[in-house]
């Protein structure tokens, strides 16, 4: 059962492609702030050294997160989303991933933990 099953949101699953990766991303459509060509671009600006620890700031459906796990196997990442709806979707997109073990969602606010 994933996250989203009871949710009567309508649910599209999209093959995105971030550097040398391909992400599969469950979303709405209608709600969710769809990755674009800005996020598309990020792997050529930022590159991840080994054993580090990143943390992505309002993550959304979590396309940089996901893209930085796969990126960089040794690293961990922290993906923050404040909007319950997409925390949702990051938490089934991780999962859909298989990237479970490494990525580590939270739902909040940094200003009020």
């Amino acid at each position: 059962m994933t996250a989203l099953e009871n949710e009567t949101t309508q649910i599209e699953i999209i093959e995105f492609q971030m550097g040398k990766h391909i992400l599969k991303l469950s979303l709405d459509p209608e709600k969710s702030f769809l990755p674009n060509k800005t996020t598309q671009q990020f792997p050529e600006a930022v590159k991840i050294p080994p054993n580090s620890k990143v943390i992505d700031l309002g993550s959304g459906v979590g396309p940089i997160a996901i893209w930085a796990a796969m990126e960089e196997p040794t690293s961990q990442i922290y993906a923050v989303e404040i909007v319950p709806e997409q925390y949702r979707f990051l938490v089934d997109n991780i999962r859909t991933n298989g990237l479970s073990d490494r990525i580590f969602p939270y739902c909040g606010s940094l200003y009020a933990p």
